[in-house]
């Protein structure tokens, strides 16, 4: 069954042909897909430990914002900017403008920003948007590293090139597997090397991220021998700037989950930790898709709320899918749906604690009684966990 993959812009494919492919081409190169082969010394940025990757809706903005100074240590988040939602009437430039805004207030610091949705460029617009989107965020002193791929728009691509010409910020690469470069003569390596031709940078001023998509959902096993045999013969491995495997394992919505707690592995975790056990050098970094699947990015771009109160909370090696009653439909019970799924919560073995961030203080007092929001403050505070506890597990292996 085919699904959804945001690689910078949306692809549908088998995610079994994805893997299968990939495979193939990683065992011309290794002779041997039968284990995790060993990374090569990789080379990071500084402190550079996690990239999720985050579609910069108003939820995930606030959530940014709110992050404690422990859990934003080495965390450098991705943002894929949505165009205005579709019922909400407003032009692409203010948009831009207002959440520039939000996230010059709620953030410091360097981030990685995706604006593929605008890479034509907004009508009547003497510049392209990510000029002035960067600029915007210049002006609360957010270093702002500009994402693309070889599948770009010339126009999109230029706009980047033109940004490291004044700036010397760099770029971003967020590959899918089908572009990884693996093999100097490979042509896929040919294609990133004339993108970096034509961007005017080096490999050493190019943070690399190769992104699975949700291929570790649906072929977790084969997408962990793929990235594995995939970072031992990567092309430049020692010269790129930073090198990031991402991916998710979160479940594409909640139909077909019943009421309660359901545990769902995480397996992007588990394939990470993998990955640094068996890596010889410097390990990559992780790079996940916080609690919100890509392949539901296209759908998502209006406000409509979903019909069931739901929180996706990250345990240790598993997704916890808590799911309640009817929000909205008729004799719906609105914010109240969600004072069961909290009280559920805070009962189980998963609850972290009333003091391990502010989203779980935020669960206490909904279990407890107190307003259980919205659809977009169930997001927020899912994404706040979220955030909290992959950084705590990256310290883990990092170290602090």
């Amino acid at each position: 069954m085919p699904v959804g993959c945001f690689f910078g812009r949306t692809k549908t494919f088998e995610v079994e042909k994805v893997v299968n492919r990939l495979l193939k081409v990683c065992t011309v190169l290794s002779g041997d897909v039968g284990s995790v082969a060993a990374a090569g010394e990789i080379i990071l940025t500084e402190g550079h430990r996690y990239m999720p990757i985050l579609l910069a809706r108003r939820g995930e903005r606030a959530a940014l914002g709110l992050l404690s100074a422990a859990a934003r240590q080495g965390l450098v988040p991705l943002l894929v900017i949505p165009p205005p939602p579709m019922d909400g009437g407003r032009r692409p430039g203010s948009h831009l403008i207002d959440v520039a805004m939000e996230l010059g207030h709620g953030w410091n610091g360097r981030m990685f920003v995706d604006l593929g949705y605008f890479q034509e460029g907004i009508p009547d617009y003497a510049v392209h948007p990510l000029a002035s989107f960067t600029d915007d965020l210049a002006q609360f002193g957010i270093a702002a590293v500009p994402v693309t791929s070889p599948t770009r728009a010339v126009v999109y691509n230029a706009a980047v090139a033109a940004l490291h010409r004044v700036r010397a910020c760099g770029v971003c690469l967020r590959l899918g597997p089908f572009d990884w470069p693996m093999g100097h003569r490979s042509h896929r390596s040919a294609a990133v090397e004339e993108l970096l031709r034509f961007l005017g940078v080096s490999p050493a001023e190019t943070d690399l991220v190769l992104d699975l998509g949700v291929a570790i959902r649906d072929g977790p096993s084969e997408a962990l021998q793929a990235s594995g045999i995939a970072l031992a013969h990567l092309s430049y491995a020692r010269e790129w700037r930073s090198i990031a495997v991402a991916g998710t394992a979160v479940p594409r919505d909640m139909e077909g989950i019943y009421p309660g707690l359901s545990p769902i592995r995480r397996a992007e975790w588990t394939n990470f930790r993998a990955l640094a056990e068996s890596s010889s050098g410097r390990r990559p970094v992780f790079g996940d898709y916080a609690i919100v699947s890509p392949d539901t990015y296209d759908r998502r771009f209006d406000s409509r709320p979903s019909v069931s109160a739901a929180l996706r909370y990250a345990s240790a090696n598993d997704w916890i899918m808590a799911k309640g009653g009817q929000y909205l439909r008729k004799n719906g019970l609105k914010s109240a749906a969600m004072n069961l799924v909290a009280d559920l919560l805070c009962e189980s073995e998963y609850f972290a604690g009333r003091q391990h961030c502010g989203a779980d203080e935020w669960i206490t007092d909904v279990a407890s009684g107190a307003s259980g929001g919205n659809p977009e403050m169930w997001l927020r505070y899912g994404t706040i966990h979220h955030l909290t506890v992959a950084s705590e597990q990256l310290a883990g292996i990092f170290g602090p």
